[in-house]
């Protein structure tokens, strides 16, 4: 699958948290945002809905003709996403690590795939597609 024939966008909703303009005067942003033991940094269902809510209106604009949720962290967020948007949302699964050995791996694996030939799967190609993962 070549994306660039498609319009991406990644959306990132801890970015959302961690620019915005009350977050650094918020004490509360700034705990919100600490790393926690394990050295990953969590966000609360609340501050994903708030991230997305105030990302609502540029993706509206944009007019997404389909989601494509990267599995993991990409599910929740899109989910979300539909009740704004109402287009369908295609889920995809990708491992770039290799759990057993907690490497990356050359090239990404392709767990979850979508059928480009179905009805939904048609409108990725050359369509206005809405990538939703966690990743930055």
């Amino acid at each position: 699958m070549r994306w660039h024939t498609a319009h991406l966008i990644n959306f990132i909703f801890g970015e959302k948290i961690m620019t915005s303009p009350h977050a650094k005067q918020n004490p509360a942003g700034k705990t919100a945002r600490a790393k926690a033991a394990d050295g990953r940094v969590y966000f609360s269902y609340a501050q994903i809905h708030q991230a997305i809510t105030g990302l609502a209106p540029q993706i509206q604009e944009f007019k997404p003709d389909v989601i494509v949720a990267i599995g993991g962290g990409g599910f929740v967020p899109a989910r979300m996403l539909r009740t704004i948007v109402k287009v369908p949302i295609l889920a995809i699964s990708l491992e770039l690590y290799d759990d057993s050995t907690n490497t990356a791996r050359a090239s990404v694996v392709r767990r979850q795939w979508y059928d480009p030939t179905s009805e939904l799967g048609k409108l990725v190609k050359g369509g206005r597609v809405l990538i939703v993962d966690e990743v930055i």
